[in-house]
């Protein structure tokens, strides 16, 4: 029985998570989750934002205070190319996904856009690429981001229209 029990759960976590991940995120996901050096993990909003609760990021708490669910995956740049694929590519597969580009900082040679897909119930979704020099790192946000703390972080560079 107990076994009965755990592979219901385990599918539905597994189905769970699944449903939560956009088309592109996924498409990522199974492109590289073969790869060396390829690591990825999902969380609920409630996990991620403990862990800034206890980091004492609470700007950054206050901000993702309505986040239901976060996934992220890193891939190093050679794996891209042993693929034959590129972050351009995945950044097209963003825009087919109907992604928008919102913000974008480069900070320190790291390229960081984030993306959004916005929805009437403030259940968005957000992707964060993060292009350093040898790895990629894409971070999916389901929920709602306040701009307010956008707005304010005077660090930012909005892109262009």
């Amino acid at each position: 029985m107990k076994t009965i029990a755990t592979c219901i759960i385990l599918s539905l976590v597994i189905t769970t998570s699944a449903l939560t991940q956009s088309k592109s995120f996924l498409t990522l996901k199974e492109k590289f989750s073969n790869g060396k050096d390829v690591y990825s993990f999902s969380t609920s909003g409630l996990f991620a934002r403990t862990i800034l609760w206890m980091a004492g990021e609470h700007e950054f708490n206050d901000a993702i205070k309505s986040i239901k669910n976060i996934s992220l995956i890193t891939v190093p740049k050679s794996a891209f190319k042993s693929e034959g694929v590129t972050v351009s590519g995945f950044k097209k597969v963003l825009r087919e996904d109907s992604f928008e580009e919102l913000v974008r900082v480069k900070d320190h040679g790291d390229d960081v856009t984030m993306y959004i897909k916005p929805t009437q119930n403030r259940n968005n979704r957000y992707i964060i690429l993060v292009e350093e020099y040898d790895e990629v790192v894409v971070i999916e946000l389901k929920g709602y981001v306040d701009p307010d703390f956008l707005l304010k972080n005077e660090s930012l560079t909005f892109a262009n229209p």
